[in-house]
């Protein structure tokens, strides 16, 4: 399911993608071999389905080596979203 969700992601069905990873693979099996990368990409689809603050929380809630990563990713979605806001 994660593959799939991968998939369907990059063909842009994002909420299809946002299935596969959150329900299919991270409820499924939240501490499996794939949690990071799901975890990340169910982030990414959340941000191109416009719920940034779902993103955001994923990406604060992992604990991977990608963590920093994800912590410079979500401090760019928050300057997007006080841009978006005339601040």
């Amino acid at each position: 399911t994660y593959w799939l969700g991968l998939l369907t992601f990059d063909e842009g069905e994002y909420e299809v993608a946002a299935d596969f990873l959150g329900t299919r693979t991270l409820e499924a099996d939240p501490l499996g071999p794939w949690t990071s990368g799901a975890r990340y990409n169910l982030a990414r689809a959340y941000e191109a389905l416009n719920q940034p603050q779902k993103a955001i929380e994923l990406y604060r809630a992992d604990d991977s080596p990608q963590r920093h990563g994800n912590l410079i990713r979500t401090r760019r979605l928050q300057e997007t979203r006080e841009d978006s806001k005339g601040f």
